[in-house]
Order: structure tokens, then sequence, then C-alpha cells
């Protein structure tokens, strides 16, 4: 009886040590896990530049500078739906 209370005990303290290790390094694991999303690729010509949806105030001007780069031939455009800016006035 006391045998599987042991195991249960001790599965428990490991892991509550993981967690509290985990919370107490969640700087360094954060930023290793970001670092290994980011992508610092060089560019290279492509056959389409896609704009997605979203941002429409930078996208479509970062898809014509790759454009006029010579980057590719086409450019893609998805159809956002306007939103209404913000008045700061």
């Amino acid at each position: 009886m006391f045998k599987w209370f042991k195991r249960l005990l001790a599965a428990l303290l490991v892991l509550c040590v993981l967690a509290g290790t985990a919370f107490f390094c969640r700087a360094p694991l954060l930023r290793g896990a970001a670092d290994a999303w980011i992508v610092n690729d060089p560019l290279s010509r492509a056959d389409v530049i896609v704009v997605l949806g979203g941002g429409p105030a930078t996208r479509p001007f970062e898809a014509a500078r790759l454009f006029h780069l010579g980057l590719a031939q086409k450019i893609l455009l998805m159809n956002p739906k306007p939103q209404p800016q913000p008045n700061w006035d």
C-alpha cells in the first residue's frame, strides 16, 4: 500500500522540481525558444512575393521594395479587410 504512495510522492516531487526550475530559468528558456524561431537567411530570388493580410500600412511597401530589388517578378496580394485607423487627435 505504501509502495505506490512513495512512487506517487516521488513523481510529484520530481514534477515540482522541474516546474520550479523551469519557472526560475524561464528567461533563458524563452530566449532560446525565440532564437530557434528566428530566421536570418539572406534574401534570394523567388517566383513570387506574397503579402499576407495584416499590417496593411507596412507590408505592401516592403513587398514593393523587394520587387524593386529584383527579387521576384510578381507580387501576390491577399484581400485584407481594411481596419479603421485609430484617431490620435
